[in-house]
């Protein structure tokens, strides 16, 4: 037996022990793989009826596996619709840059602040951090005005996400 420092005893476990608290971990790990397959159930069935003609979904059931006839019918006719294979293109070339550019400059920046030391480290940390508060839609205007220049506009086309959370630029995707 071993005394801790607070005064508590423990025992050491016996191999009866290890193999109690082996099925105890067991039993939750199952328990909770079960649930989760459980909750995977009705994404499982929306993917599988997505690539299911129309005939057969109003016919038969997901789960009906011996009459599986699956097509990517429904992805084309969707992107093909009113420009969606574009808008989809443009909310691409936003949305990628716009995480992996932040990701990778606040990685720099991260490293810089906790393990150099170079003048106003402190100053430009707070600059930093307030920047953190200034809202999306303040920086709306300049990613659109750099979209319009990296990509031309052939003809007039609806923003992919139709406008922000403000309201603002909902008119057109790219000011002219």
């Amino acid at each position: 037996m071993s005394v801790l420092a607070g005064g508590v005893v423990h025992a050491r476990p016996t191999p009866a022990g290890r193999i109690v608290a082996a099925l105890n971990r067991t039993v939750i790990h199952v328990g909770l793989a079960l649930i989760g397959l459980i909750w995977l159930v009705p994404t499982l069935g929306l993917l599988v009826t997505s690539f299911r003609p129309r005939s057969d979904i109003q016919s038969t059931g997901w789960w009906d596996i011996f009459n599986l006839h699956l097509t990517a019918e429904n992805y084309r006719q969707v992107l093909e619709a009113q420009g969606m294979l574009q808008a989809f293109a443009n909310t691409v070339f936003i949305a990628v840059p716009s995480t992996l550019l932040p990701l990778g400059i606040c990685a720099l920046a991260a490293y810089a602040f906790s393990w150099m030391r170079f003048p106003f480290r402190d100053t430009l940390f707070l600059i930093v951090v307030g920047l953190l508060m200034v809202p999306v839609q303040v920086a709306f205007i300049p990613v659109l005005t750099g979209f319009r220049e990296l990509v031309p506009r052939t003809r007039p086309s609806r923003c992919p996400s139709g406008s922000s959370s403000c309201g603002t630029s909902s008119s057109r995707c790219h000011p002219t």
